[in-house]
């Protein structure tokens, strides 16, 4: 994608070079956040762009997501490292690491599960921290979750604190231009909302509603009272009135998200991953309900997801799925 920005833009000085007789050279610079690849390095030599480019390198290696969250924001590292073999993401990760004590101090113990972990462990012997491999617990990670910050991300996809409702019925009704909804982290009412159980927010956003509405009411009871009276209430009512319209957003996301969890997919869903982890039915009875769910066109992911819970429980089961695959 460089070496072709850089190509057209080259044709461009090339063209306006011929039509003004000026003369003149360019120099690209490349950032690389955090680090630069050989692998990028050799792209831009092969495409013969190398030679006019600088490349540098932005030690970024963690983004903010959250007050008590830092992210590498690098989705694809354990495909990679798993799948791909690339080595890359614990050298990655411990530099990382090395970064967050260089500014903050040394660690003062290590703790480590996971086989994986062994690599970046090594490279930080003398530091202290916990390091886990997410193939520890893969389970916990694939199954159904009904918290509403959970279950908002599994249904509109949460990208930066920033999610998109345009395909929400409730944001087309208000013919809002920006769908776009952030979910601030420094926000109170979310913090204190988006880890309840999906069951507990209803009760709670409507305690909220009626606290709203209660005090809309009472402006028409304020004329007789004091002038101190008065300011309390109009600090009261702003407070109310700031509120109202993120309050409205979540009680229809909360209408969505519930409306979605009682359909009865989700439900035939459900039942299907509980059998899977309590080993109720056997590992080929749930597979063909796997399959049966792909050929009703069901959303890929989720059958995947369902796919790996079988195997979790029973690494066996896939091997043997495609032995009766062959056989057949």
């Amino acid at each position: 994608m460089i070496a072709k920005q850089i190509l057209a833009d080259d044709q461009e000085q090339k063209a306006h070079e011929l039509a003004t007789s000026w003369r003149g050279e360019r120099l690209y610079v490349a950032v690389f956040v955090p680090t630069k690849t050989e692998e990028c390095v050799q792209r831009l030599a092969a495409s013969n762009v190398k030679a006019n480019v600088r490349i540098t390198e932005c030690a970024i290696h963690h983004f903010p997501s959250d007050k008590d969250v830092l992210s590498m924001e690098t989705p694809r590292l354990y495909h990679d490292f798993h799948v791909l073999g690339d080595p890359s993401g614990p050298f990655y990760a411990a530099q990382a690491l090395m970064s967050l004590q260089q500014k903050f101090g040394t660690i003062p113990s290590v703790h480590a599960i996971g086989r994986v972990v062994v690599e970046v462990m090594q490279r930080l012997r003398k530091e202290d921290q916990v390091v886990i491999d997410r193939r520890v617990d893969l389970f916990s990670v694939l199954c159904s979750q009904f918290t509403y910050q959970a279950l908002i991300d599994s249904a509109f996809g949460i990208h930066n604190n920033m999610i998109d409702t345009s395909n929400a019925t409730w944001a087309k009704d208000r013919g809002n231009t920006n769908p776009t909804v952030r979910l601030s982290p420094d926000d109170p009412f979310y913090q204190e909302i988006r880890d309840l159980h999906i069951d507990k927010l209803g009760p709670l956003l409507e305690e909220k509603a009626r606290a709203v509405q209660q005090t809309y009411s009472e402006k028409d009871n304020v004329k007789n009272k004091s002038a101190s009276d008065m300011a309390e209430y109009i600090k009261k009512f702003k407070t109310a009135q700031s509120a109202h319209p993120l309050l409205e957003m979540h009680i229809n996301l909360a209408h969505d998200l519930k409306d979605r969890i009682q359909s009865e997919d989700y439900r035939q869903m459900l039942k299907l991953e509980d059998e899977i982890t309590a080993q109720s039915t056997s590992s080929q009875s749930c597979l063909d309900m796997v399959e049966d769910i792909m050929d009703d066109q069901k959303p890929f992911h989720e059958a995947s997801l369902l796919v790996r819970q079988v195997y979790d429980q029973d690494p066996s089961s896939t091997k043997t799925r495609n032995q009766e695959g062959k056989g057949g």
